[in-house]
């Protein structure tokens, strides 16, 4: 089930919008007896402007399976200036399986 979300980065003056989406497994819980996330694939970050390299990705599966918590750190450049960057992004898992 793929997802994504937006974040805004700011370099000087500029903001830079950034997209943050992937893939995601999800399976229901007996014991919750609700839907809960098992995993992920197929990461991208991609901003509006310039070039993302990303440079280390934590992935933690948190609140029961509710949610997916990224840390993510990379570079991104911007009319010839390169920044560095650590955002964090969560999805959330409904009990019948949306991802938000």
């Amino acid at each position: 089930m793929f997802k994504m979300t937006m974040i805004n980065i700011h370099i000087g003056a500029s903001q830079i919008v950034v997209s943050f989406s992937a893939d995601f497994t999800i399976r229901h819980d007996s014991t919750q007896q609700r839907m809960v996330f098992s995993g992920y694939s197929n990461l991208d970050v991609s901003p509006q402007q310039g070039s993302w390299s990303t440079t280390g990705v934590n992935a933690v599966i948190i609140e029961g399976g509710r949610t997916y918590k990224f840390t993510i750190g990379g570079k991104l450049t911007y009319l010839g200036i390169t920044t560095e960057h650590t955002q964090e992004v969560t999805f959330s898992c409904s009990a019948t399986g949306v991802i938000s």
